[in-house]
């Protein structure tokens, strides 16, 4: 149950950016890049908060950083296509996250943790060959404000229509 229920909200996490911005713009590979890099870079502060002295310190830190990651890769696979030639940045894009893969191969947190600094330096490489292959910028993955207020206004829709009782009229206001 609990997977099905995470499922359905990554699903609907998702749509987000489509729903906020449109779906040419949340296609873009720069948005998705830019959202990737963003990712990749809290990997890297969450694995900080979660590792110290070659042991993990907080698990659950330790935990979020490989849940990011895993976002990341799912990411990657969205945002590849697009790096098409660029041979140098999809290498150092691939190996930046092998290496992070390596890092945090599993949810439960491992007996001999890699040191962090060697985790920031492929999240910095990955958000390099992000930036050099597409222009990629971590934190910059934002809406306009007639974005914003776009969304604003459908959530309205949505919550009015649910106040209502008018669940399919709320869901249209998603399409």
């Amino acid at each position: 149950a609990l997977r099905t229920t995470v499922t359905d909200l990554d699903r609907q996490l998702a749509a987000v950016p489509a729903l906020v911005m449109g779906s040419a713009r949340a296609g873009e590979a720069r948005y998705q890049a830019s959202v990737m890099a963003t990712l990749v870079g809290v990997v890297a502060e969450e694995y900080r908060e979660g590792v110290d002295g070659g042991r993990v310190v907080n698990v659950v830190e330790y935990q979020d950083a490989h849940a990011f990651l895993q976002r990341a890769l799912a990411s990657w696979r969205a945002v590849e296509p697009a790096i098409g030639s660029a041979a140098t940045p999809q290498r150092e894009i691939a190996a930046g996250l092998t290496a992070l893969s390596a890092a945090m191969p599993a949810i439960a947190a491992p007996a001999s943790p890699a040191a962090p600094e060697e985790v920031a330096t492929a999240a910095h490489d990955v958000q390099r060959g992000l930036r050099v292959a597409v222009g990629a910028e971590a934190g910059k993955a934002t809406a306009s404000t007639s974005e914003v207020e776009t969304a604003r206004a459908t959530l309205a829709a949505a919550t009015a229509a649910l106040a209502a009782r008018a669940a399919a009229a709320a869901g249209a206001a998603f399409r």
